[in-house]
């Protein structure tokens, strides 16, 4: 068996794309096997285990088939297990700017994408229109936030779209709440697809209408997060009906009941800071992950640079705090679990490197002083054949 880890730069110039490490697990280093040479802008990928088909996005807002914008791109790309090379099969648009995350259905036949839409701060556009008086009127327009329903071909690239749900702004052009659709994660079952919306502070679990081709909501209506909070990432339990966010405007974690129709009760919410400690500004959750069993999950908070551990209670859901832990490495953005589960690799975009941690059985993580190089690194994943 030989596993790999990926490691994609999260560069708006798309200098770096993904670089491909043979991974060691027993020594807990990494070889570097060769570079993708892509270039592109590594949002997030997925991996379809029978097809061998693994797809990411590139995350800009600017395509290079278009003279200006045009947003982002999907690509399928094949991988050879003896190397963990990567070939491309095809690209497709996103259908909108800075698409940050996609997930694959278990049928071969859909992928789901999420366009997180305008920046933190738009880069805004005006418009001029008349109202029914006659009137004329100034319009102001950001990128549009959305979640998108792409086919998928028999070789497993990507087909054409077939749905899109445009997700709206709130407020007045002088107080604009723009959409942010910035994560996209199926259950177990591969029945229900999550999306954080933190820009209008929503969750979204929808599903996939088949033979229609369509995304509904089957609840009828998103969960609706204290307003100002900013859902962000999200996981599933891999067992139970639990489901665990975090927030990018709040130091906080929640877990959720979920059903079959796609309805979220809350369990619990729970700080991630010291008791008494307020989060400043720069204080930004960003990357979540849970092990294998369900039995903790880890979060990672920018600004001071910190892993924080839960324990996750497998009778009700709830969480509890193991350990804080601060990086050595600076502005950490995603995190992902070794095959084997007793490492943690942690990518540190302001520091072009990931982390390596080892993870004990009762999930504490010590250091190791390992790290793989990367420009910008922003998204980790391990493959395994």
């Amino acid at each position: 068996m030989a596993d790999y880890v990926y490691v994609g730069s999260f560069n708006p110039k798309g200098e770096a794309g993904y670089r491909i490490f043979r991974w060691d697990g027993e020594a807990r280093t990494g070889e570097l096997t060769g570079e993708a040479l892509l270039e592109i802008t590594a949002g997030v990928t997925c991996f379809d285990e029978k097809k061998g088909v693994l797809y990411f996005t590139d995350e800009r807002k600017g395509n290079p088939d278009f003279k200006y914008g045009g947003g982002g791109r999907v690509f399928a790309v094949s991988v050879l297990p003896e190397d963990g090379s990567l070939t491309v099969l095809n690209s497709n648009y996103s259908y909108g700017a800075l698409p940050s995350y996609v997930a694959a259905d278990d049928q071969g036949k859909y992928l789901v994408l999420t366009n997180f839409g305008p920046n933190k701060k738009p880069e805004p556009i005006t418009t001029l229109a008349k109202d029914e008086s006659g009137a004329w009127r100034i319009q102001v327009q950001v990128d549009t936030a959305s979640t998108v329903l792409l086919r998928r071909n028999e070789d497993g690239s990507v087909g054409q779209v077939c749905d899109i749900v445009v997700h709206a702004s709130e407020g007045t052009a002088n107080a604009l709440r723009a959409a942010h659709a910035h994560s996209v994660v199926a259950s177990p079952d591969k029945k229900l697809f999550a999306v954080c919306e933190m820009g209008t502070d929503r969750i979204y679990l929808f599903a996939i209408d088949v033979e229609r081709g369509k995304l509904v909501l089957p609840s009828g209506a998103p969960y609706v997060c204290e307003k100002g909070t900013g859902p962000r990432y999200s996981a599933f339990h891999p067992t139970k009906p639990f489901f665990f966010i975090n927030y990018e405007d709040a130091p906080l974690v929640s877990s959720f009941r979920y059903d079959e129709a796609g309805r979220l009760e809350i369990i619990d919410t729970i700080h991630v800071l010291p008791e008494g400690e307020e989060a400043s500004p720069k204080d930004l959750q960003s990357g979540l992950t849970i092990s294998a069993d369900g039995r903790f999950l880890y979060t990672l908070m920018r600004g001071r640079n910190i892993l924080v551990v839960f324990a996750v209670d497998q009778n009700s859901g709830k969480l509890s705090l193991l350990q804080r832990l601060q990086l050595d490495g600076d502005r950490p953005k995603d995190c992902a679990l070794s095959p084997d589960g007793r490492t943690l690799a942690v990518a540190d975009r302001g520091s072009d490197m990931v982390e390596l941690l080892a993870v004990a059985p009762d999930g504490m993580v010590t250091k190791t002083g390992n790290t793989l190089s990367q420009k910008a690194a922003g998204h980790v994943r391990f493959l395994s054949f």
